[in-house]
């Protein structure tokens, strides 16, 4: 409230829950890679022994305690990792202005001197009910509505003002020098995330209470009881369907979500037989998958939901939608060929084919590539293969590409990511 500054905000930290060098080389700085990494940060040598993380109960004081000079959040290490509490390197820390010598970090008393017990009884905490009882008020701190806004002033969570999400475009500064100043700001000084969450963060369900949810009541808590404000629950028992309608609020219509359960599909092999079983399957699209048997031949499907509308209901903000009591239907695609689409290799019968099948639709989203053993002696065949017609549009044998046979094949859609629509 002292704070005036016509160009920056007030702000009630001077530091950061979440930096590179604030938290993470704090914490670690006695493992590799994180002490070379500290040292360079600090001109080469370690930083002041006093400044230097060596006790976990004075961390918690200055963390907790009446001045709060800290606002440091843990690291993953905390709760898998008994090795940064130990000076297993031998590291020279220095010494403090109390004349004491920095080596392992001070436990409390009840670790016992034991950095195992420490992050055993740390380990238990989290996956407590306690931790998962706070962990909604943790959510809406980092993620949520108490993140900006007046809602953070009340729960004193306001920081620096370079260190929320898209609150300054540094590409738009022109002067190089402050450009550069806010980078490097933003780069130590700490950064919060999007924000992603406007409304209260639904709490869990207690254990005792082991009435099975809905998949659109569950989804109605982001749209009717979790939008409510606290202290508005209005009484009650913590148990029974009161405590679900207050949590998750009334049931929430959503279309098609809402249709009844179809019974599942299942597609029988066509005459004759024998069969193999399918040991490859793609998606193609929205209403089409590939797949390849065990012995090298391909499998088109196709599936679509039959809509079945009876009646209206009405929804949240007193919309109507049409009640869906339609149906899931897919059949398996058997077009007129001349020769069996298979594999250019024919798989023995104790052997299952080496084969992979890529995650993008070429020429014009219509084939799919299918790369395969192709002769059992290190050659590799591409096929392109039309789900929709079950035909084979084109391929194309690499000789000797392995000096044995190829046993295992994967993709990587990295043209795509490069936008180039390829496969890797």
């Amino acid at each position: 409230r002292t704070f005036a500054d016509p160009s920056i905000p007030p702000f009630m930290y001077g530091s950061h829950y979440s930096t590179s060098a604030g938290v993470v080389l704090h914490f670690l700085v006695r493992l590799h890679p994180f002490a070379g990494l500290h040292r360079q940060l600090q001109g080469g040598h370690f930083d002041v022994a006093d400044r230097l993380f060596s006790s976990v109960p004075r961390t918690w004081e200055m963390c907790t305690g009446s001045s709060a000079a800290e606002v440091k959040e843990l690291t993953p290490e905390w709760y898998c990792n008994p090795a940064f509490l130990k000076n297993t390197n031998r590291f020279k820390l220095g010494t403090s202005q109390e004349g004491e010598v920095l080596g392992d970090v001070e436990l409390p008393p009840w670790a016992k001197g034991r950095p195992e017990t420490f992050i055993e009884v740390m380990r238990n905490a989290l996956e407590s009910d306690v931790c998962s009882e706070m962990l909604p008020d943790w959510i809406d701190l980092i993620f949520g509505r108490k993140q900006q806004g007046p809602e953070s002033i009340k729960a004193h969570n306001v920081f620096f003002y370079l260190t929320y999400y898209g609150s300054v475009d540094v590409a738009s500064i022109e002067d190089e020098g402050l450009r550069q100043a806010t980078e490097l700001q933003i780069a130590h000084f700490g950064q919060c995330p999007m924000q992603l969450f406007l409304r209260p963060h639904v709490r869990r369900i207690a254990l005792q209470n082991h009435r099975r949810l809905s998949f659109y009541q569950i989804l109605s808590a982001y749209t009717s009881g979790a939008g409510r404000e606290e202290g508005q629950d209005g009484g009650g028992d913590n148990d029974g369907p009161d405590l679900l309608n207050r949590v998750f609020g009334e049931p929430l219509y959503l279309p098609f979500f809402s249709a009844p359960i179809s019974h599942w599909v299942h597609l029988d092999a066509p005459p004759p037989g024998p069969h193999a079983n399918l040991v490859s399957v793609r998606l193609a699209g929205t209403d089409r998958c590939l797949a390849v048997d065990s012995r090298g031949v391909f499998h088109c499907f196709r599936w679509a939901w039959k809509g079945q509308d009876d009646k209206t209901v009405t929804g949240a903000g007193g919309s109507t939608f049409p009640m869906d009591n339609g149906c899931f239907i897919a059949q398996r695609e058997l077009p007129r060929f001349r020769i069996v689409p298979r594999l250019t290799n024919v798989p023995k019968m104790d052997e299952t084919p080496a084969v992979a099948i890529s995650k993008t639709l070429f020429a014009a989203r219509s084939v799919l590539l299918v790369l395969s053993d192709a002769d059992g002696r290190g050659s590799m065949a591409m096929q392109l293969v039309d789900p929709a017609k079950g035909s084979v549009r084109g391929e194309a044998v690499i000789n000797g590409v392995h000096s044995a046979q190829i046993t295992c094949i994967h993709t990587d859609p990295i043209g795509t990511a490069a936008g180039h629509g390829g496969v890797g």
